[in-house]
């Protein structure tokens, strides 16, 4: 089959529109329609149904454009690493795909450090707001919880986030400090609220609503909803509520907030560091995977020499 058919194919596809797909790929639109009519010829079969300016996939179209997805997505990897891999130094691109909370409050504090020992790495961070295939091309790396049934990547533990119940002194001084789990109906929690499960920064982020509950009764309403992590700790902060966070952000370590019902167990996240197998030996995702475990691992040395001492 030949690759410059299927390319104009998958660029026609995606954007569901011939002059669009012939102008990302630099030729005319009529040659666009001439490759494609010749790719349907030899397939001998409809891939668009045309209509207008307006082109959509058939059924079999479907199939060879995830099949034409798979077959860039490696050309465009092996591309890359041949070209990485001719370089004695680390650089190109490098995007990384995370949930907003592990962006912002976690994963921000580390970029300086790594782009000053490797500059000529582009790197680019996008939230995690659906469920990207990194083995199709859609990211090089995911940063979140495991994968349970994933295939053809590699996962490599980074570490655990454990999530408890904390409020401002200010809030404590105000409204008291809960000391059972019924008491939590009677105080303002601070809920996060997506419509989006891959943007939260875990799966069970509102347990403290359902938690000492039977199976059968209605979770607590939450005093204020909030849409991610960071104004989460900042209403946290200003006193306005009691919040569910990682006992390892900086905020915490700072002892700026009071812990709830520490005997309290929340769930305990595990992160990970995912990549598709075709990018195991890539420099850049090496050297982003080694630099944050490194970090990682020095911050825990540190906290034990800290809680050795004490």
């Amino acid at each position: 089959m030949n690759f410059e058919k299927l390319k104009v194919f998958y660029s026609v596809a995606r954007h569901s529109s011939v002059p669009k797909g012939a102008e990302e790929l630099s030729i005319s639109a009529d040659s666009a329609e001439k490759l494609i009519s010749t790719l349907e010829q030899d397939l001998k079969t409809l891939l668009f149904n045309r209509r207008q300016e307006l082109w959509t996939l058939t059924l079999q179209g479907e199939l060879l454009f995830r099949k034409t997805r798979i077959i860039l997505s490696e050309i465009e990897s092996a591309r890359n690493i041949l070209d990485e891999n001719s370089r004695d130094d680390v650089s190109g691109p490098l995007r990384v795909i995370t949930t907003p909370s592990l962006a912002s409050l976690w994963i921000s504090r580390y970029l300086p450090g790594f782009l000053e020992k490797y500059p000529d790495v582009r790197l680019s961070i996008s939230p995690l707001n659906h469920t990207p295939d990194v083995t199709l091309g859609e990211a090089d790396v995911l940063i979140q919880p495991l994968i349970s049934d994933g295939q053809n990547i590699i996962q490599h533990y980074i570490m655990t986030w454990h999530v408890g119940l904390y409020a401002s002194p200010d809030y404590v001084r105000k409204f008291g400090i809960p000391k059972t789990t019924d008491e939590l109906d009677n105080h303002r929690l601070i809920a996060i609220t997506t419509g989006q499960d891959n943007a939260k920064p875990y799966r069970e982020v509102d347990w403290f609503l359902t938690i000492g509950k039977r199976a059968d009764d209605l979770p607590r309403e939450p005093y204020l909803r909030i849409q991610s992590s960071q104004p989460l700790i900042d209403c946290v902060l200003s006193g306005i509520g009691i919040g569910s966070l990682s006992e390892e952000l900086p905020i915490i370590k700072q002892g700026r907030l009071v812990r709830i019902l520490p005997e309290l167990p929340g769930p305990e996240v595990d992160i990970f560091f995912i990549y598709p197998q075709i990018l195991a030996n890539s420099k850049r995702v090496i050297a982003f995977r080694d630099y944050l475990i490194e970090k990682v691992n020095q911050q825990k040395a540190t906290r034990e020499r800290v809680l050795f001492i004490h």
